[in-house]
């Protein structure tokens, strides 16, 4: 975890409201939602979501429906911008992917 300068990142409302966030999700479609705070390529604080996806929902003919819908929800509810000052990013995995390419950070 980085060190931020005090009064940028309350990490323990940011957790909850990360919580809060999560359990509105459809358990049929997200499995596991993981962040970390960090500083992007240009520097900028950001949060970076990792977020397992089920395999019926990494379906092609899916993939892009869930995928900008969970990562609009967690935009908007989370508010990391406009709450925070940190940008978001967001990167998915499939069930089959994490299973296959087993990353601690995901699980």
């Amino acid at each position: 975890m980085p060190i931020l300068p005090s009064g940028i990142v309350n990490q323990a409302q940011l957790a909850e409201d990360v919580r809060r966030v999560v359990a509105k999700l459809d358990t049929d479609e997200v499995r596991s939602v993981r962040y970390r705070i960090g500083t992007d390529s240009t520097g900028e604080i950001s949060i970076f979501f990792r977020i397992i996806l089920s395999d019926a929902a990494s379906q092609e003919s899916r993939l892009g429906e869930v995928t900008g819908r969970v990562s609009r929800v967690l935009f908007d509810e989370v508010g990391s911008y406009e709450k925070w000052g940190i940008y978001p990013y967001f990167s998915f995995r499939s069930e089959s992917e994490q299973a296959w390419h087993y990353d601690g950070a995901w699980a």
